[in-house]
């Protein structure tokens, strides 16, 4: 999805990232949506494996 938003970034040129532009606000919520905890496959093992050991500490989000 992120890709196909690149492109319709690409044909619109730099007007498309104007405030007033819809196609702004949705390349922004995607990039947003993209690095969410969810998506990223790590995440779901290393908060699992943490709550096994009892570590009280924060996910890394290292990808």
């Amino acid at each position: 999805m992120l890709g196909a938003i690149e492109i319709l970034l690409n044909a619109h040129g730099s007007s498309a990232f104007a405030d007033r532009h819809p196609l702004q606000r949705t390349w922004r919520a995607a990039g947003v949506a993209a690095r969410h905890a969810g998506p990223v496959p790590a995440v779901g093992p290393e908060v699992y494996g943490k709550s096994l050991l009892d570590v009280d500490e924060r996910v890394s989000l290292m990808v």
